[in-house]
C-alpha cells in the first residue's frame, strides 16, 4: 500500500505491538479479522497463515510464549531478529509478486519443490537474517518502495547469487512431510514427534547416547553427527540450526527411520542403549514406538 510496516500497523492498530513479537504466532482473532477485511483476504486464508494452523499437525499446541517444535526460532531482540528464523527460495523470490510461504518458518523443509534447490537462511553477502519488516526502518524520510527481497541491511539483492541442487532423497522426504501437513491423518501428529525425538538422539549431548551418535554418523558417513555440539547458552537445538546443518541431521533421521524399525533398532543394540535410553524425554511416545523398542537393551 505503499507504506512502510510500522507506519500501515500504527495507523491499522494504534499502540500495539507488533514487531518485538512473531506476528504468526501471536496475532489474535481481532487482528485477523481487520487484516482480513483491510486487505480483501478470506478469513480462511488469513486464518492459515498462522502457525496455529499446524496445530494437532506438527505439534500438539503452538507455544505463544517460547519455542514450539518444528518452528524456527526468531529471538527478537528490539525488533531486531537474532536467529535466522524465516528461510526463502531466491528463484520463488523472482517470480511474481513476491511473498513468504509458511513452510519457510519451520524447521522441517531446507529445500524448495518447485525449483530444487537449496533454500538459505541468511544474506550470503552480510549474513544478517531475513527481515523484511526492516527494510528501510530508520530513515523517515525513505518511500516504502523498496521490494522484499532485499537484504534490510547491506540493501542487497536476494535473489542473485550461488543456488546448490538438492540431496534428491532428503528433497523426496520433504515432500512428503508437505503432504502430511496438507492432508493429515489420526497418525501424522505421531509420525512427526517420532522424526522430533529422533533427532532428539541426534543431537542429545547425554554420554550415554555419544556411541549412537558415532555408529549413525559412520554408517550414514555423515562426520557432523559425531562432532557436533550445542552451543552451552542455547537450549534449542534442531530448530536452532542453521539450514545447512539442519540438511544434515534431518537428512540422517529420514536415513535412520527407513525400513521401520529395523536399521533403527539394530544401531541401538550395536550401541548397547537400554530401552530406558530410547524412552526418556519422550512423552507422550506412541504404542507402536514403545512396542519397537521394548526389547532393546541387554538380555
Amino acid at each position: 500500500m505503499g507504506m512502510k510496516p510500522q507506519s500501515f500497523c500504527q495507523m491499522m492498530w494504534p499502540g500495539k505491538a507488533f514487531w518485538n513479537r512473531s506476528i504468526d504466532r501471536s496475532a489474535g482473532p481481532e487482528l485477523m479479522g481487520s487484516l482480513g477485511i483491510v486487505t480483501g483476504t478470506p478469513s480462511s486464508a488469513v486464518e492459515g497463515s498462522l502457525l496455529s494452523s499446524l496445530e494437532g499437525v506438527l505439534f500438539p499446541k503452538l507455544v505463544l510464549h517460547g519455542n514450539t517444535r518444528w518452528v524456527l526460532p526468531l529471538a527478537i531482540y528490539h525488533r531486531t531478529n537474532l536467529r535466522s528464523g524465516l528461510s526463502f527460495c531466491p528463484l520463488c523470490m523472482r517470480e511474481g509478486e513476491t511473498y513468504f510461504r509458511k513452510t519457510w518458518r519451520l524447521s522441517l523443509f531446507t529445500s524448495c519443490q518447485v525449483h530444487e534447490c537449496e533454500l538459505l537462511d541468511r544474506c550470503s553477502r552480510c549474513t544478517c537474517p531475513m527481515q523484511p519488516h526492516r527494510i528501510e526502518m530508520g530513515n523517515r524520510s525513505a518511500y516504502s518502495n523498496r521490494p522484499l527481497y532485499f537484504c534490510s541491511n547491506c540493501d542487497s539483492d536476494l535473489r542473485v547469487g550461488e543456488l546448490k541442487s538438492v540431496n534428491k532423497l532428503l528433497a523426496l522426504h520433504e515432500a512428503s512431510f508437505g503432504r502430511a501437513m496438507k492432508y493429515p491423518n489420526s497418525g501424522t501428529l505421531d509420525s512427526f514427534s517420532l522424526l522430533a525425538h529422533v533427532l532428539l538422539l541426534l543431537t542429545s549431548q547425554r554420554p550415554r547416547l555419544q556411541t549412537f551418535r558415532r555408529i549413525v554418523a559412520n554408517e550414514n558417513r555423515c562426520s557432523l553427527i559425531a562432532r557436533w555440539e550445542r552451543d552451552e547458552n542455547s537450549t534449542i537445538y534442531f530448530d536452532g540450526m542453521s539450514v545447512s546443518d539442519r540438511r544434515s541431521f534431518l537428512g540422517t533421521a529420514c536415513w535412520l527411520l527407513e525400513d521401520w524399525p529395523g536399521k533403527f533398532v539394530d544401531i541401538a543394540q550395536k550401541s548397547d542403549l537400554r530401552n530406558s535410553d530410547l524412552t526418556r524425554d519422550y512423552k507422550n511416545a506412541p504404542a507402536w514406538y514403545l512396542q519397537a523398542v521394548q526389547n532393546v537393551g541387554p538380555h
